[in-house]
């Protein structure tokens, strides 16, 4: 388990022997390797999808999802998900496509050192329980959950102990 700033994921990518281009290994029952499946929430301007072109590695983006217009204006035109949504607390998480990775940013409008830091108490700040529902029903193989400051600091960490607790709990259900 890594939490926290300073540790940096790593992503194992296999060389094709046909291309250049790099695919991560994922299971299969053919036994060779597939399309990273990659969903983003809170999406802003993709860059985590940036770094999957940057790094050559194949992928599928199933789906984004943002309500800022002008980020959704700019996923629309550079990455063509699948599928996206504009909002998602208005979305069934079950419907979602399975994905090997999920990646999720949090709103830093109530959370943020530069915000109003309303926290939980601001219904923008309340995404992240859709977040951890999205991970609990579709219980994606890796998941990426980018940190704002402020996260750790509200309520005297109250709310980064909370998601923490819910993250342990998937994985001591099975997830």
């Amino acid at each position: 388990e890594v939490y926290g700033s300073g540790h940096v994921p790593t992503v194992i990518v296999k060389h094709s022997s046909r291309s250049t281009r790099k695919s991560v290994e994922t299971s299969r029952p053919s036994g060779r390797a597939s399309p990273l499946v990659v969903g983003t929430d809170c999406s802003g301007m993709e860059i985590p999808i940036m770094a999957l072109r940057n790094l050559g590695v194949e992928y599928q983006h199933a789906f984004s999802s943002d309500n800022d217009t002008h980020s959704k204006e700019f996923i629309r035109r550079n990455f063509k998900p699948m599928k996206f949504y504009d909002d998602v607390r208005t979305r069934n998480a079950s419907q979602l496509l399975n994905m090997d990775l999920y990646i999720s940013g949090f709103p830093c409008q109530s959370l943020s050192v530069g915000g109003l830091q309303k926290g939980f108490n601001d219904k923008r700040g309340t995404v992240v329980y859709d977040i951890m529902n999205v991970i609990q029903t579709k219980q994606p193989k890796m998941f990426v959950l980018e940190n704002v400051k402020g996260l750790t600091t509200i309520e005297g960490g109250k709310r980064v102990k909370q998601i923490l607790e819910f993250l342990k709990g998937i994985q001591n259900a099975g997830g």
